[in-house]
């Protein structure tokens, strides 16, 4: 029986162009940060959807006012052996751009074949997410790694 693997891109933008809180608060522009998508829906609105459902909102919240999104450093925290143990920041707070204020983090297990996205945690909020669990082909979830790390080569120096 073949597997169904969840799909994962990353795209490279300007978070002060984009006009992210954060980032045209603390005056930062010309830098670079990441937008996660997973089976074609950004990161961020998928997890506010999910709080939103937890909390009972009737009235969608707008992930921008939750949710910024962090830089290129991304590549290195997800490859980080400790991400199984203590796990990855996603995303950061939207107003002050740090993951550890109000982001989520998930955990990442690998095999052979496959990557997987597991135990996601709010910084502050008891959250379950629904048991939200991401599987990704290892040989796609790589090629957007190493999509990453080329944009830090270029990009931060």
């Amino acid at each position: 029986m073949d597997k169904n693997f969840d799909t994962i891109r990353f795209e490279l933008f300007d978070p002060y162009e984009a006009k992210e809180q954060w980032a045209v608060d603390l005056h930062r522009t010309g830098c670079h940060a990441v937008r996660i998508y997973v089976n074609d829906k950004e990161l961020n609105a998928l997890l506010v959807e999910l709080e939103d459902n937890e909390d009972g909102e009737t009235t969608p919240s707008d992930p921008a006012h939750v949710y910024g999104h962090i830089g290129l450093w991304l590549a290195e925290e997800l490859k980080k052996e400790s991400a199984d143990l203590y796990g990855a920041s996603l995303c950061c707070c939207s107003v002050c751009g740090d993951e550890g204020c109000w982001g989520v983090r998930a955990k990442v297990r690998e095999t052979d074949d496959e990557v997987v996205w597991h135990g996601f945690e709010h910084e502050h909020r008891k959250y379950t997410y629904g048991g939200l669990e991401f599987h990704f082909e290892r040989s796609a979830y790589e090629a957007e790694i190493k999509k990453l790390e080329e944009w830090r080569r270029q990009y931060e120096r």
